[in-house]
């Protein structure tokens, strides 16, 4: 006897069961691994490449007539190599007037030190002596020295007038010295004759005008006398006033030598200091380059341009810096965004199924938002360095200014937060009324 056929209604009912328990399965592993499997959590961020220390500006702080221009765009310069020369004829001709100024003060001051310290000669300083081959500066030496000469004769002779004025003094008091010492033995003589006379008037031998004449010639001689000291003590005050005089146009020399040794210090100080400015100046119309890099973004291209204060003329990008990537991060993920996160980089000038992704480590993240000028897009700019041994994998060279995309790695989240994150944040504002 042959077995019954199949039923169809048991066929599909176990077909039926295969299937529900092929869907519990595929809906119970993928909700375990949603619930379980670990997924990384990133802030998407797009920036460009740069170098750590940016590209260096070269401006000129006074600004000037472009005299020659060393280099071009693209030109790969070192660091002290020249990239322009402004022109210097203002400045080289001030420098000059300024050197000629400290020239001449530091020979007066050496002429006013030896007029001062009476000394026989001018002892100029090795700065001087040691240009000495210079016309210029023979001139100068040259010009003190006999105005040291013609100033010292001059006081010279001022003090020799007063001097022999003292010595004729001098000698009017020795004359009259000597006439009043004559008198005085004449009225010692004529005393002893009026005594011997008076003592025979006394004594009735002698006649009595006899002894009055005498005693007015005592009296005559010793008048005399007297005007003769008198004049001798006004010789003598004359010649106190003389000395005094010759103080005095000493004092006014050296007080003359004192102010005029002042005003020529500050002088040297003065140009000594305006000098340097000027030879700052003139050191800085040769622009050179402060690192080795790369020309770029040339403004101006002839010479004879007017170059302002402060203007740029050109950039360079260094070639010896780091690169690094700045992204801007989105103001929601801030909160997420630190410096210690790691990185993945995409360069998207390079074609991406080429390209591996560069790691890196975010080093900074600016401390407020910023905004971009154009468009006024707010952001916060995330400085990424990039791993020595991802940029060895890269295909090619990179260069500043190449386009990036970073994902920055802020944590791990399963699939079920992703899904339920929007629903937990949603809870807090729903059922409420408007």
């Amino acid at each position: 006897m042959s077995a019954p056929p199949p039923s169809p209604l048991g066929s599909a009912r176990g077909a039926l069961t295969v299937g529900i328990v092929t869907v519990l399965a595929a809906f119970g592993g993928l909700g375990t691994w949603a619930a379980v499997a670990p997924l990384h959590s990133a802030a998407v961020a797009v920036g460009q490449v740069t170098v750590d220390s940016y590209r260096k500006t070269i401006q000129h702080l006074e600004g000037g007539i472009i005299g020659e221009i060393a280099v071009r765009d693209g030109d790969e310069v070192a660091a002290g190599d020249v990239l322009v020369r402004l022109d210097d004829t203002r400045l080289r001709a001030s420098h000059r007037i300024l050197i000629n100024r400290l020239r001449e003060g530091l020979a007066r001051q050496a002429r006013l030190a030896a007029e001062r310290d009476d000394a026989a000669a001018v002892a100029f300083p090795k700065e001087l002596l040691d240009q000495r081959s210079d016309p210029e500066v023979a001139d100068v030496i040259e010009g003190q020295r006999n105005l040291f000469q013609a100033r010292r004769q001059l006081l010279a002779g001022q003090i020799a007038v007063l001097q022999q004025r003292n010595q004729q003094y001098a000698q009017e008091v020795a004359a009259l010295d000597a006439q009043q010492q004559a008198m005085r033995r004449q009225l010692d003589l004529v005393s002893e004759e009026i005594a011997t006379v008076a003592y025979l008037v006394r004594s009735g031998l002698g006649q009595k005008p006899r002894l009055l004449a005498l005693q007015r010639e005592a009296a005559r001689l010793e008048g005399e006398r007297g005007e003769h000291l008198a004049r001798m003590a006004r010789v003598r005050q004359s010649m106190a006033g003389t000395e005094l005089e010759i103080i005095n146009l000493r004092n006014r020399r050296m007080e003359e030598v004192a102010a005029d040794d002042r005003e020529t210090e500050m002088l040297v100080h003065d140009t000594r200091q305006e000098l340097a400015e000027i030879e700052d100046s003139l050191r800085r119309t040769v622009v050179r380059a402060p690192k080795p890099g790369i020309v770029v973004n040339m403004r101006f291209h002839t010479t004879g341009g007017v170059v302002g204060p402060g203007e740029a003329i050109l950039d360079i990008v260094p070639d010896d810096d780091r690169l690094v990537v700045e992204a801007r991060v989105r103001p929601e993920d801030i909160d997420v965004v630190h410096p210690g996160l790691a990185a993945q980089v995409r360069l998207t000038a390079f074609k991406q199924r080429l390209t591996p992704t560069a790691d890196g480590t975010v080093i900074t993240v600016s401390a407020d938002r910023l905004a971009d000028p154009v468009s006024g897009e707010a952001y916060y700019l995330a400085r990424i360095s990039l791993d020595d041994e991802s940029l060895s994998r890269l295909p090619a060279e990179l260069y500043p200014g190449m386009p990036a995309e970073a994902l920055i790695l802020t944590g791990r989240r399963t699939a079920f937060d992703y899904i339920a994150s929007p629903i937990t944040q949603a809870l807090p504002r729903a059922w409420r009324e408007d």
